[in-house]
């Protein structure tokens, strides 16, 4: 929990620093301790960005993609409305423990497929699809969230 904290006060100040203008969204880094990559990521920071996440992009970068905090667990669904490009998601605990990682598929017609983990979790990561699998970021691994 302490180290939560410790990485969403780190966010804060990383998103009031980054914002430029309204809408513009803070950037983040999230390493993978044990694992060779690193995550250069937008941060969700308001409501409107967090139900938009990475919709109608055309491209995101190789390493780039979008990461969702929450103030306290929880298990929201994400869907791929109107969202172009396959991504995968990792969710971690308050812990920073990886409890899940799945593959999610471009949809264009309702209905959509839900994407929502087996339990609670703390935060997500959504990047290119296979990004995790091909850095050997697996479940059980540890997310650190810090500066851009």
């Amino acid at each position: 929990m302490r180290r939560l904290a410790i990485a969403s006060l780190l966010l804060a100040v990383a998103c009031s620093e980054a914002q430029t203008s309204e809408g513009d969204t803070g950037r983040a880094v999230i390493s993978f301790p044990g694992n060779d990559g690193t995550l250069r990521v937008e941060v969700a920071d308001s409501t409107a960005e967090l139900r938009r996440g990475l919709m109608e992009r055309t491209e995101i970068p190789p390493d780039g993609g979008m990461v969702f905090l929450f103030d306290e667990p929880v298990r929201h669904a994400f869907v791929m409305r109107n969202t172009l490009i396959p991504l995968s998601i990792a969710f971690w605990d308050e812990e920073g423990r990886i409890v899940e990682i799945m593959e999610m598929v471009p949809c264009d017609a309702e209905p959509c497929d839900t994407y929502t983990p087996s339990g609670e979790y703390a935060a997500a990561a959504e990047a290119r699809a296979g990004w995790f699998e091909d850095h050997g970021i697996r479940v059980g691994d540890r997310a650190e969230v810090g500066r851009a």
